[in-house]
């Protein structure tokens, strides 16, 4: 403190005024501020007006709230930690786009499409990551989020480590507190191998319609709790109906088969329920 008051007095200040902290007679620690003015002639010094105010309390409220916040930033960081080692764990696609679409946060995940790391994509636009052609096809519904609209929709994308994707892509508006639209959250999931299965599937079933067209016959499953039949295409033929106007059941099949062939029907039905108890 002392020689703080001789550095104001060699700076030629005119008041003197410090923070310290104080042991009193009792052994507390107080904060108190010293003021005081300085004389501009030394024969003024001998009386000299000195302010001591006890401080105490509102330091140790500074104190307390500065301890709080350290705490919650250490809480935060560690949340921060733990969301991105979630993030990097899952095998999708985790981005954060701000207004300009530019990225502010990816996961390992798209890291590896990116074929970039993520101080080589931070900063940097989706069209400057993903080129030209896969940004305008994604640009009219990043604007459709930016403006306020949650969507989810499937495309096909080829990224830059060179692998084409089938994609489910769902975007997020992120709203700030005044409710403005600060930017996008991104999850895309790689379905390609869900979409092979489909189209596979779609292609058996195709060949399987063509094959009993072919051959004039068809088949059919039966839900004996509901009673409900799926037919195949070739059976509405067979019969002469077409899905639209004909629902597939029991009764309503009985009405299609000749008369001297229902018992038949039914007896056939009967035995399929009863090897399916």
């Amino acid at each position: 403190l002392f020689l703080e008051e001789l550095v104001a007095i060699w700076n030629g200040e005119s008041q003197f005024r410090a923070e310290v902290k104080h042991r009193n007679f009792a052994g507390e620690d107080l904060w108190v501020i010293v003021t005081m003015p300085i004389p501009s002639r030394p024969e003024d010094f001998r009386s000299v007006p000195i302010s001591v105010v006890d401080i105490t309390d509102k330091k140790r409220a500074e104190e307390e709230h500065l301890n709080h916040r350290n705490h919650l930033e250490d809480l935060v960081e560690d949340r921060t930690s733990e969301l991105r080692t979630i993030a990097d764990s899952i095998p999708v696609l985790i981005t954060r786009l701000d207004r300009k679409q530019r990225y502010a946060f990816i996961n390992k995940t798209a890291e590896r499409w990116f074929g970039r790391s993520a101080d080589q994509v931070l900063g940097r636009t989706v069209a400057e990551i993903l080129g030209g052609p896969a940004h305008e096809a994604l640009s009219p519904s990043l604007d459709r989020v930016l403006n306020g609209q949650p969507l989810t929709f499937e495309t096909r994308i080829t990224y830059p480590d060179g692998m084409t994707r089938d994609v489910e892509i769902s975007y997020v508006p992120d709203v700030g507190p005044d409710g403005t639209v600060r930017g996008i959250f991104s999850v895309v999931v790689d379905i390609s191998k869900l979409q092979t299965t489909v189209r596979d599937l779609a292609d058996k079933e195709a060949a399987l319609a063509e094959a009993q067209r072919i051959a004039d016959v068809g088949s059919w499953d039966t839900d004996f709790t509901s009673g409900q039949l799926s037919w195949s295409r070739q059976v509405y033929r067979i019969f002469g109906v077409t899905p639209e106007e004909f629902k597939p059941g029991y009764e309503a099949l009985l009405q299609l088969v000749h008369h001297d062939d229902r018992d038949a029907l039914a007896e056939a039905f009967g035995q399929a329920r009863q090897s399916e108890r």
